[in-house]
């Protein structure tokens, strides 16, 4: 998309264009540092476009949100309601060990997928590596993988067949303290 804005305001397309992101500050911890207007021209800061980001949203909560779909008959995405608690990407790469079991609950074949997007990234990697999560994410006993970086540096990841394992297996009391809500879905929109 950024190609295509870059090219589309150079052809003169557009005469104020202006970047609406749908993000909210209840999402994370990053997010609700996000301002409600952004030049996206500011010191320090990775400029994308070269024109302002609007978040209308940013100060709604989760409630605010489902209610603006329920005023006007409109069905959220579904994912919500089988139990997912984003859904711009799916799974997220930030997903808890939680959301991850939903996710290879609410799609069998997203292991296949994933299996085979990682090959095809590892192919082209530097060091013949990939994974769809960070080694951090996956706690090190699940790690069946080794590379190094390009100062030689050795690690271990988890493979998305680890990942799934880790995701697939007992999860404790506490990872589920947070969920707060008396149905499967992380929101508590089932019917």
């Amino acid at each position: 998309m950024s190609e295509w804005m870059d090219e589309a305001y150079g052809r003169g397309m557009f005469d104020n264009p202006v970047l609406v992101q749908g993000i909210r500050k209840q999402e994370s911890e990053a997010r609700s540092a996000a301002p409600l207007w952004d030049l996206n021209n500011q010191p320090g800061r990775r400029k994308v476009f070269e024109c302002p980001v609007w978040r209308p949203i940013l100060n709604w909560t989760h409630e605010e949100v489902f209610e603006i779909h329920r005023q006007y008959d409109f069905e959220p995405n579904p994912l919500y309601k089988m139990g997912a608690k984003r859904v711009g990407c799916f799974p997220c790469l930030f997903s808890g060990k939680a959301d991850l079991r939903a996710c290879f609950e609410i799609d069998p074949y997203l292991v296949d997928r994933l299996r085979d997007y990682e090959a095809r990234v590892s192919a082209v990697a530097g060091n013949g590596a990939a994974s769809f999560f960070t080694s951090r994410k996956i706690p090190p006993r699940f790690h069946d993988r080794e590379a190094y970086t390009k100062a030689g540096e050795h690690y271990t990841y988890a493979s998305i067949d680890a990942v799934y394992e880790w995701a697939m297996s007992d999860i404790s009391v506490l990872d589920n303290l947070n969920h707060g809500t008396s149905c499967w879905s992380h929101y508590g929109l089932c019917e």
